[in-house]
């Protein structure tokens, strides 16, 4: 899984009842740092984390040159260690899973220093298994109009079974078309969601351990082909309020309310956390 960084700027609340100028003294220098973000999962070969540092608002330097390089990264799930690797190439401290399991049930300790003192740690349990019953319904009409060529309309429906009442999921559906033997991912992807192709669920949406069901559609000419796939996450908290402020700070809005984003870094910013994953993929 690939994650973008977010750098948040803090902004000065205005005061109404004055006006008053100030000067670079009365300006507290700005606090450096780490910026974290990680997602662990049984279902992944590798284990990535991305290392930045923040930058001050107005900073004019790219964020490139505040990826860290030389920081030390370790991962432990109370038993074992494993200190990972910087790759250039990927900006990424990488290592695999077989260097370190991730189980279900879990915990895993993240800790990051560098040699210029920053410091920051954060910890994720990682969800158990918990979908059951999961049910997917793809039906298509032909829709054969006069203004156009004719095409099917392709209905999409999911929902499952959660045992557990304090469970996040999110919910994710791709349109990869085929063109001479390979795939090519289309947009837009199903939108199950209000804010782009993924759909966050909180555990206030499990009703007597059911989920959804949750609709979406798309249109395929004829003689088209290709897949569809849909990608159901169990997350934690933590990853559904991450997700949720990046939806909510980048929806479109230009009204919407600056908004910070969700962090569970002690001493740093950015998110560690973990998830399962199913993938269910369709031709058509």
């Amino acid at each position: 899984m690939r994650l973008v960084i977010i750098f948040s700027l803090c902004f000065m609340p205005l005061l109404s009842s004055c006006i008053k100028t100030v000067t670079d003294r009365e300006l507290p220098a700005p606090v450096e740092k780490l910026v974290v973000g990680a997602f662990l999962s049984p279902d992944d070969e590798n284990i990535e984390v991305k290392i930045a540092k923040s930058f001050p608002p107005g900073s004019s330097t790219s964020g490139e040159d505040y990826y860290v390089k030389d920081a030390d990264v370790v991962i432990s799930n109370g038993e074992q260690e494993v200190t990972l690797n910087y790759y250039p190439m990927e900006q990424t401290y990488m290592t695999t899973t077989s260097d370190l399991p991730i189980i279900p049930g879990k915990t895993y300790f993240l800790n990051v220093t560098t040699p210029s003192g920053l410091k920051a740690s954060s910890y994720t349990t990682v969800p158990k298994e918990s979908v059951q019953n999961i049910n997917i319904s793809i039906d298509s009409s032909l829709i054969d109009s006069s203004a156009r060529e004719p095409y099917y309309d392709v209905k999409v429906s999911i929902d499952w079974h959660s045992p557990e009442p304090t469970d996040h999921f999110k919910l994710r559906g791709d349109i990869a078309s085929n063109y001479n033997s390979s795939y090519y991912y289309t947009s837009p992807s199903l939108f199950f969601g209000s804010h782009g192709s993924s759909l966050l669920v909180n555990d206030k949406q499990i009703a007597n351990g059911k989920v959804g069901p949750f609709t979406s559609s798309f249109s395929k000419g004829i003689g088209e082909s290709g897949k569809l796939i849909i990608t159901l996450y169990t997350i934690d908290e933590h990853y559904y309020q991450y997700d949720e402020d990046l939806k909510n700070t980048f929806s479109g809005d230009p009204f919407s309310e600056p908004k910070n984003i969700h962090s569970n870094i002690e001493g740093g910013l950015g998110i560690f956390t973990s998830y399962r994953k199913h993938e269910f993929v369709k031709e058509w």
